[in-house]
């Protein structure tokens, strides 16, 4: 009988010694994982500043603290950025806003104008630059004020405007880019024209055509017509182009030092009009 006695306190002792071992443990990990103690002498949050605070908890809605007056707590959406940090809050991360046309605008004016060495270049440039950042912000740019004056009832921007404040260099390189394009496409089709003819096929109306064009110098190389789709595929372009040049240089009675001079970009034009004009 008192054997069976001191079993049942034995059976008690150690499960009372279980229970408290575990609620020790817990009570050291609550202990351990608690945020650590924030005071602040003084601490304002909206129209109410507390002295001597003291952070007791913390939520992700609320905080709740103990002051010089009591206690209290307040939503965590009253405090500003610095005050979350200070308070241990991770900071929040910000997207990055996409700039606005008139910032993307300025941007690339001012890498522009650093492009330019000429002192007067550059500051003619940079005053069209802030007239038409004006037109398009809607402000009237005053001479010797760089911010302008708002004026919505600005007229819009015209072409003739916009040539008229070019400074004269960059309207003398426009010009002179757009008469070579032109002339440029035409020197390519007539000495492709010839290429053709020498090589037996008659090009036709489609080697004055852009893009078109390569169609006849496909079929004077002896390849498909449908060959100018992969003309358009990136990286698999290149390879038809030096594919084109060696099957063209070929169906001339060229050897491989005609196919490597097209190729090497140097010596691409003379090589072209090699092919265009020898025999």
């Amino acid at each position: 009988m008192k054997t069976r006695y001191y079993c049942w306190w034995v059976i008690a002792i150690w499960i009372l010694g279980g229970v408290s071992q575990g609620l020790a443990e817990e009570g050291v990990r609550f202990i351990t994982n608690r945020p650590p103690v924030k005071k602040f002498e003084l601490f304002k949050v909206g129209p109410r500043t507390y002295t001597n605070l003291i952070v007791t908890a913390r939520t992700e809605v609320d905080v709740f603290i103990r002051h010089q007056s009591g206690i209290g707590n307040f939503k965590l959406d009253e405090l500003s950025d610095e005050q979350r940090e200070l308070l241990g809050y991770p900071a929040e991360k910000k997207e990055p806003s996409a700039p606005s046309p008139v910032e993307t605008a300025t941007k690339a004016t001012e890498q522009l104008v650093g492009q330019f060495q000429d002192p007067e270049t550059r500051e003619k440039l940079s005053a069209f630059a802030q007239q038409v950042k004006a037109r398009i912000s809607g402000q009237q740019v005053q001479a010797g004020d760089e911010e302008g004056v708002a004026d919505s009832s600005a007229p819009p921007l015209t072409p003739q405007d916009l040539l008229s404040s070019l400074p004269r260099e960059i309207v003398v390189v426009l010009t002179a880019f757009l008469v070579m394009i032109p002339l440029i496409h035409f020197f390519f089709a007539y000495t492709a024209g010839m290429i053709c003819r020498k090589a037996g096929h008659e090009p036709g109306f489609l080697v004055w055509m852009p893009i078109l064009g390569i169609i006849p110098l496909l079929k004077a190389a002896k390849l498909s017509p449908w060959l100018l789709v992969l003309f358009f595929v990136p990286f698999v372009n290149l390879l038809m182009i030096w594919f084109l040049f060696a099957k063209i240089s070929q169906a001339r009675g060229k050897g491989i030092l005609t196919t490597l001079g097209l190729v090497f970009p140097p010596m691409t034009a003379f090589t072209w009009l090699y092919l265009a004009y020898s025999r």
